[in-house]
């Protein structure tokens, strides 16, 4: 009977160690559970109308749109490839955004498009909702969302008005229309005005020579600004990410510049060799 006891007596001192090891144990864990994470945690909404784009968050991949990110809470460098990558000028979007912890975040995003507008005879005044912006030929950009009226008009020809923006086309060759005036007559050439061939000669291969150089900078930018773009996105450097990407804004913007003299002089050079054949 005594060693019932003893055993009975050991077992209860056994049970009870180890419910006073074990319960501690699961009241700690049920307060776990219970409390709130502590990782400071936000998302990112980005509004887009343009599905599979390849979004980039601080210089890293971070998926296609449309997603909702979750990003640690703080300040972030986001950026998203523009739908349109055969377009040399096309830019890609980046912001900067601040994600506060519990907080969704919902950003527009606005690409903006290019648009080039040359004209028949060049030199025409181009005019943006009544706006004057530059003489033919002229590269610009506007907002995808925008549709803007364009009016050309240029001394002896009809005014021209036409709709752009959105699905409309983006380069534009306009044929303008000579207006009704009365046919005049010149004298014939004197000696002093046939003298002015050379310098027209002179003046064409000027031009022809402008087109060669400007579209070969154009060219050459480019392909820079692509080399500089590329290392921002594959950088993981803090110290290069800016750099990079200013860069390849500048190659970008000078590309744009070359393009747009190899444009003008393309056509000036053009508009010479026909006034010269039709002499």
């Amino acid at each position: 009977m005594t060693a019932i006891l003893i055993r009975i007596t050991a077992a209860s001192l056994t049970v009870s160690l180890l419910l006073s090891l074990v319960l501690p144990e699961i009241a700690a864990a049920q307060t776990r559970k219970s409390q709130p994470s502590q990782e400071k945690i936000g998302y990112l909404a980005l509004v887009t109308k343009h599905s599979g784009l390849e979004v980039r968050v601080d210089g890293k991949f971070a998926g296609f749109t449309p997603t909702v990110f979750k990003l640690p809470e703080g300040l972030h460098k986001v950026a998203l490839r523009h739908p349109d990558r055969s377009n040399w000028f096309e830019e890609d979007w980046s912001a900067d955004v601040r994600i506060l912890t519990g907080d969704t975040l919902r950003v527009p995003v606005v690409f903006k498009i290019s648009f080039s507008i040359n004209s028949q005879p060049f030199g025409a005044a181009i005019f943006l909702d009544d706006e004057a912006i530059g003489e033919t030929p002229l590269f610009f950009k506007l907002s995808e969302n925008e549709s803007k009226r364009i009016t050309l008009k240029k001394e002896g020809f009809r005014d021209t008005t036409f709709a752009i923006g959105q699905s409309e086309p983006r380069f534009y060759n306009i044929f303008l229309e000579k207006s009704s005036h009365p046919v005049e007559i010149f004298p014939a050439a004197t000696s002093t005005e046939l003298k002015g061939g050379s310098e027209s000669n002179l003046l064409l291969y000027s031009t022809l020579g402008l087109t060669v150089v400007s579209g070969a900078l154009a060219l050459y930018f480019r392909k820079k600004g692509n080399d500089s773009y590329d290392t921002y996105l594959s950088t993981g450097n803090p110290d290069l990410f800016n750099p990079a990407y200013s860069q390849a804004k500048k190659f970008d913007r000078l590309a744009a510049v070359s393009f747009g003299v190899f444009q003008v002089s393309f056509v000036a050079s053009f508009y010479l060799f026909l006034k010269r054949a039709n002499k």
